[in-house]
């Protein structure tokens, strides 16, 4: 029942579900000042009006399809188009139409909504695939998916797991197929386990379980579901891959530590917005510095933390705590003329956030945007986690970019970050 609700709401286009919940409140209120409010509701039409509301109400709850940006900008939208409509239509429509208005917007809206209710039944293997998924990495525990990283094309899997309820690490495989084995031989030295989840294609499989083999991988089928497999990846000893040639151009344990004074426009500007940190001179890493630009901007800033602390086993840490964000970032700038691989390792509590972010720049050094990447989550102080990124686009014009780290609710310790460019 809940993967058809899913389908019939992934059918409703946001401004169609506005004028659904609008038709149905409107002929609810007229039913209910007519006086004949019991007959309306269990006739036919009223059915249909409570039926609609209903299903757009479960959009709310239903974790494998929240918004919540989409559930506020609907209710406030419906909030005031409905008291406006209310108002003028009551006074100034025609007879015919003030009464049937209700039952016409209904009409319409429930009609579009079930042909795209029945197309994504015929059609949509996606939404298929992706409640198989869910289903499958639910029943799973999350010991099962300890050291194991899962690699993917398929853009909304993090989705997938998170609904599922683990926070396993995951690599977003590049486009092109030929950097397969670049990603893969990178994330060994990270991962004891690595699980390749593909959508069921016949064609699409057999080539790549090619390509992996001609590389020197070792393709072992794991999980073969209705819409999906799944496929462990092993390098044996006799392996023929080769080391992609690399350049690491960041490599950093925080060991080096410089001032930050109390006077820098930097930390003056964090004072503004009431960043507790802020308040004293800061001992950050060199290379690296607070952004007063992005992030510190919500939850209690009054008790936000951002320091430097001991490693015992490598250098330093950025250690970071507080029921907020921030972000660092770096003071250098990349080249956006090759592909990146970006590794971590950081420990956080179960709710913090880890983002990576590049601040996109163009050849005359302007800034551009602000391009999101990737976000990890934490799952236990105690536990280091590895976390690793392959970057091989970038927005259009960019020519430079800036490494953003967003630190988010909760205790979260960055210990070490490297960059390394594939050649």
């Amino acid at each position: 029942m809940l993967e058809n609700l899913n389908r019939i709401f992934g059918a409703c286009f946001p401004p169609l579900v506005i004028l659904g919940w609008l038709g149905a409140g409107i002929f609810l209120y007229t039913a209910f000042r007519s006086g004949k409010w019991r007959k309306k509701l269990t006739g036919a039409e009223g059915f249909l009006a409570l039926l609609l509301l209903f299903m757009m109400a479960n959009r709310i709850p239903n974790p494998a399809i929240i918004s919540f940006r989409y559930v506020i900008g609907i209710g406030i939208l419906t909030l005031f188009w409905s008291v406006w409509l209310l108002r003028w239509s009551w006074h100034n429509c025609p007879a015919p139409l003030r009464r049937w208005r209700g039952m016409l917007l209904l009409a319409l809206v429930f009609g579009i909504c079930l042909g795209g209710f029945l197309k994504e039944i015929r059609l949509s293997k996606r939404t298929k695939m992706e409640t198989e998924a869910i289903r499958y990495f639910h029943s799973l525990s999350p010991e099962s998916l300890t050291d194991s990283i899962i690699i993917t094309q398929e853009e909304r899997f993090s989705r997938i797991i998170r609904t599922a309820g683990h926070r396993s690490a995951i690599l977003q495989l590049p486009s092109a197929t030929e950097f397969w084995s670049k990603c893969i031989y990178l994330t060994q030295s990270h991962y004891q386990h690595i699980l390749l989840f593909l959508p069921w294609n016949d064609k699409e499989m057999e080539q790549n379980k090619r390509l992996l083999a001609l590389s020197g991988f070792r393709v072992i089928p794991k999980h073969t579901g209705k819409y999906f497999l799944i496929f462990s990846i092993t390098s044996p000893e006799t392996s023929v891959t080769a080391a992609p040639n690399t350049n690491v151009v960041l490599k950093e344990h925080f060991n080096q530590l410089r001032e930050i004074s109390i006077t820098d426009p930097l930390l003056q500007n964090l004072q503004k917005r009431g960043v507790h940190f802020a308040q004293k001179a800061l001992c950050f890493p060199i290379g690296w510095q607070p952004n007063d630009g992005h992030g510190y901007d919500c939850g209690d800033l009054k008790k936000l933390e951002l320091k430097v602390v001991p490693n015992n086993s490598t250098g330093n840490s950025i250690c970071f705590s507080g029921w907020s964000k921030g972000t660092v970032i770096t003071q250098k700038r990349f080249m956006a003329d090759k592909q990146y691989w970006l590794s971590l390792q950081f420990r956080g509590t179960i709710s913090s956030r880890l983002g990576i972010y590049l601040y996109c720049y163009d050849k005359n050094d302007i800034f551009l945007k602000v391009e999101p990447v990737g976000y990890f989550y934490g799952t236990s102080i105690d536990s280091v986690q590895n976390a690793v990124l392959f970057i091989e686009q970038f927005p259009s014009k960019t020519a430079k970019f800036i490494l953003a780290l967003e630190l988010a609710d909760g205790y979260l310790l960055l210990d070490h970050i490297s960059l390394t460019k594939i050649l």
